[in-house]
């Protein structure tokens, strides 16, 4: 603790306990804490130095009771354990007791239920702030809230015959009937009560006192607001404020997709990802280090891409939990800086994994046509899914979005809003620079001229619309508090949002089937697509020759069996954010040298054959983009990582550090492979006995003899260099 003290001049103090200081505990027993709040304070005479809060003391002993009753003798008991939200707490029993016995209440059941748990929400809102007002200060704001609260407890009463600890449910549906005229009563309050806010607005809202005492108090500047776990991944992270970082970001991914388009119809004959263009960038100027860089980037360009299948495992886990109501309960959590993921999403995972690489290691195709008609699918969910508040235009709040400020509150250029985009840029990119995949792939177009720009217009105005769109759509219709509390649950954070825009449960459903079936497809390509990227660095000399082993079916099978088994280890880390932590370590790094490839090939070769170019300025958007991701890579990622931007809490520095091993890992398999080479090199020599007469030596080094024992060694290994040249 630092505390300044001025005795006749203007230095500073630092102290852990002054003599004159106690420590002093208020609470859990106070009667301002309710039984609930420990608070430490250090006490410099009458003056408050230091507090430290505790959580936690609201324990009264109910587990134990509830092992000595039923599931329905025990309901009574919830309802008192929070008795300004009795309803709520009924509502939860209820709920996670029928989920258990997989019973579903009636609807009508559900229906009132909600009715009731709404009210009690009001009513508690409504205690929270005239009491509040009342302890800074503002005398009148109670009287106004507990004459509408007192409505509420009017229609508890009349319903369960209790005001406070109110039993209102049953395991299984309602604990009675709503009473005749239940429905005039709700419908009459809430029409009151719409008018009864302005009332509170006009007391408080530009009231001094209540703005002198609660402006510019509690502020969560953004390194706070991530390790209290205020936050969740990206768009919980960054509030409204961040849609404009969804949009530049994206605009990023943009321009990298053009900047590679342009690449892959020079360079037609180059697989494995964007980094196998840089290698053709720097060959002629560097020479000696231009492997070193091919091979670098192409490794973290890999580390990169295989996570992709188990991040769509996990994904899809999550969907069918709710397509299917099944329990995920029971969780494992594997390491520090995981999530504890469910058994049920381990379990599909797995076997998705498996299941997967036998179409792969068989060198299955499932056709061009197949793979359009299921890309067209994928794009249906997606593109419902960012328009359909159209269909429901009541749903969408602008008040969700406007003004743009972050989950602290801060507005959109405040300093600490900056650093925020910046550590969530970190988990945003993996996304948005996976449109690049599309743009490798012109190579192989019949007219790479014509088609290009086509192809990437739509891929790049497809990506930025979805990316923009789709959390602007997600803010504006759950709000930010629903949007993290189910951040870290894909299927929840979608089921809720379609929950809000239809309640056709068959929508719903064919939605999430769409959706499985695209990262399907994705996952079965993060089998495919890295393990020929090792191939190609394998084939550059870069990697052990067992990366380039190929089966029968004359597919890669030890590079596709390593990254099956990997993704599989790779689902313990529980959610996708924490995964994005660790690929990005490879993956944004890998895009700086392909950018700054596409500047310099640009600037040193103007006059290269190019089929699709773009204008001369885009070199300069290129650098720009690559000092971006540059900073994004150096800065923005070891940031999220220590501050828990993935999971909104603790850390993920173990997963960032395993990337960067992963990274470094290049390095000794690198050597090994150039060892290698040496080795069999020096077996293609011929045999030489030094101690022969010097010119028998001659004759045995231009003449080799049929006899001689290296030659089929010789052989041997030109045949093998023969078919990797080939392949």
């Amino acid at each position: 603790m630092t505390d300044a003290r001025t005795n006749g001049s203007s230095e500073v103090t630092t102290t852990v306990l002054g003599a004159d200081e106690i420590i002093l505990n208020m609470g859990p027993q106070h009667p301002s804490t309710h039984g609930v709040l420990r608070v430490k304070l250090k006490l410099d005479g009458e003056r408050v130095v230091d507090s430290e809060c505790i959580i936690g003391y609201l324990h009264r002993g109910v587990e134990k009771i509830a092992e000595h009753r039923s599931y329905t003798q025990f309901a009574p008991y919830v309802d008192r354990m929070d008795y300004v939200a009795a309803v709520s707490n009924g509502l939860g029993y209820c709920e996670a007791v029928e989920k258990l016995l997989g019973a579903e209440a009636p609807p009508r059941a559900r229906v009132v239920r909600t009715i009731l748990t709404e009210l009690q929400r009001i009513a508690s809102h409504l205690l929270w702030l005239g009491t509040h007002a009342l302890d800074i200060g503002a005398l009148t704001p109670v009287f106004y809230c507990f004459r509408e609260r007192e409505e509420i407890l009017k229609i508890f009463e009349k319903y369960c015959g209790a005001r406070l600890t109110t039993h209102a449910f049953r395991i299984g549906g309602l604990q009675y009937e709503t009473y005749d005229g239940f429905e005039e009563e709700v419908k009459r309050f809430c029409q009151d009560f719409a008018q009864k806010i302005d009332e509170y607005e006009t007391l408080l809202t530009e009231n001094r006192i209540w703005v002198g005492r609660t402006k510019g108090v509690g502020i969560l500047n953004a390194a706070d607001a991530i390790a209290l776990g205020v936050t969740g991944p990206v768009l919980a992270g960054t509030g409204s404020a961040g849609i404009l970082e969804f949009f530049f970001v994206t605009v990023t991914g943009a321009v990298l997709c053009l900047c590679v388009a342009e690449l892959a119809t020079m360079l037609p004959d180059r697989t494995g990802g964007c980094p196998a263009y840089a290698y053709f960038a720097f060959k002629d100027r560097f020479p000696r280090s231009s492997p070193v860089i091919n091979g670098v980037t192409s490794w973290m360009y890999w580390l990169g891409w295989w996570p992709v299948m188990a991040v769509n495992n996990i994904l899809i886990g999550g969907i069918l939990a709710t397509l299917f109501n099944v329990n995920i309960s029971h969780t494992i959590k594997f390491m520090a800086g995981a999530v504890p993921i469910p058994v049920f999403s381990l379990v599909i995972g797995t076997l998705i994994c498996l299941f997967l690489f036998i179409p792969s290691y068989l060198g299955i195709r499932l056709g061009t046509a197949f793979a359009t008609v299921l890309g067209l699918l994928s794009m249906i969910p997606l593109t419902f899914l960012a328009i359909s508040p159209i269909f429901h235009p009541s749903v969408f709040h602008a008040s969700n979005i406007w003004p743009l400020t972050t989950p602290g509150g801060h507005a959109f250029f405040a300093g600490h809003s900056w650093i925020l985009f910046l550590e969530f840029t970190a988990l945003l990119t993996w996304n948005v620079i996976a449109m690049e995949a599309a743009a490798c792939y012109l190579g192989e177009c019949e007219n790479p001229k014509r088609d290009a720009p086509i192809a990437m217009s739509l891929e790049a105005g497809y990506g930025v619309f979805i990316y923009t769109v789709i959390p602007l759509v997600f803010l504006g219709v759950l709000g930010l508090s629903a949007v993290k509390a189910t951040a870290l649950n894909p299927g929840a954070l979608f089921g809720g949002f379609m929950l809000h825009i239809a309640h056709v449960k068959a929508l719903q459903d064919a939605v999430d089937v769409v959706l499985v079936l695209a990262l399907l497809l994705s996952s079965l390509n993060a089998i495919m697509g890295p393990a020929r990227s090792l191939y190609q660095i394998a084939l550059d000399g870069d990697l052990p020759k067992i990366f380039m082993h190929k089966n029968r079916h004359n597919v890669p099978d030890f590079a596709m069996g390593l990254n099956t088994v990997l993704n599989i280890v790779l689902i313990g880390f529980g959610a996708p954010a924490v995964i994005y932590i660790f690929s990005n370590v490879g993956y944004v790094g890998s895009f700086v040298p392909v950018l700054l490839g596409y500047y310099f090939l640009r600037r040193w070769r103007p006059n290269l054959e190019r089929p699709f170019r773009l204008p001369e300025w885009m070199k300069y958007v290129a650098l720009f983009v690559a000092i971006f991701y540059f900073v994004v890579w150096a800065w923005g990622i070891p940031l999220c990582s220590a501050h828990g931007c993935a999971v909104g809490s603790g850390n993920e520095l173990p997963q960032y550090f395993i990337g960067i091993a992963v990274v470094l890992a290049w390095f000794p398999l690198w050597w090994w492979r150039k060892y290698r080479d040496r080795v069999d090199a020096s077996l293609m020599l011929p045999q030489v006995n030094w101690r022969e007469p010097k010119n028998e030596r001659r004759t045995q080094m231009s003449m080799p003899t049929k006899s001689s024992a290296a030659e089929p060694r010789v052989e041997h290994a030109m045949s093998r260099e023969a078919k990797a040249e080939k392949a």
